[in-house]
């Protein structure tokens, strides 16, 4: 259940890579395996009677001695064909995401031109910064409002207030 989790998280910020996947899915596949042989195993826990595969497997739940067990032999059944149907999706899975390994066409197109893009970049003035510095460096766009004076520099008003104080802090006259 936590690779699942980790796979869905993985995918959402899209960090799932294809060879991720497919040690993810080999990893998978491997548990899986182990968990349906284990379930369907040699059964040798009764000497008299050893079987080369679980009870409740070759057979049927009525043939049990306690009745009150079918339940419990249902339930092992049931968790046998969910191992089985999990095992048959991840083997499914992992022959798909070896072949998501192999780049696609519009992968490659894609690739050129990213790197014809960063050769031209390397031969610019600008190469040291790149195109995510660049777009950092510049100023954001603010809103217009009508108070605004436009593309002009932002000033301190001029205000009644402003020139009645004669433009001086109030606190540097008693420094000196």
């Amino acid at each position: 259940m936590f690779i699942l989790l980790i796979k869905v998280v993985t995918n959402v910020i899209d960090i799932f890579y294809p060879l991720i996947s497919v040690l993810t899915h080999a990893v998978l596949c491997a548990i899986w395996a182990v968990s349906a042989y284990g379930q369907a195993g040699p059964d040798k826990s009764d000497p008299l009677h050893p079987s080369s595969v679980a009870w409740y497997v070759s057979n049927d739940c009525s043939v049990t001695f306690n009745k009150s067990n079918v339940h419990y032999c249902k339930l092992a059944k049931g968790t046998f064909a969910v191992t089985c149907l999990m095992l048959a999706i991840f083997f499914i899975h992992l022959p798909l995401a070896i072949y998501s390994l192999v780049p696609t066409a519009e992968a490659k197109a894609r690739h050129a031109r990213k790197s014809s893009v960063d050769s031209h970049d390397k031969n610019s003035p600008d190469s040291e910064i790149t195109m995510d510095q660049r777009w950092e460096q510049e100023a954001p766009k603010t809103p217009v409002t009508p108070t605004t004076p436009g593309a002009t520099t932002p000033i301190t008003p001029r205000t009644r207030a402003f020139n009645t104080l004669s433009g001086a802090l109030p606190l540097r006259s008693l420094t000196k």
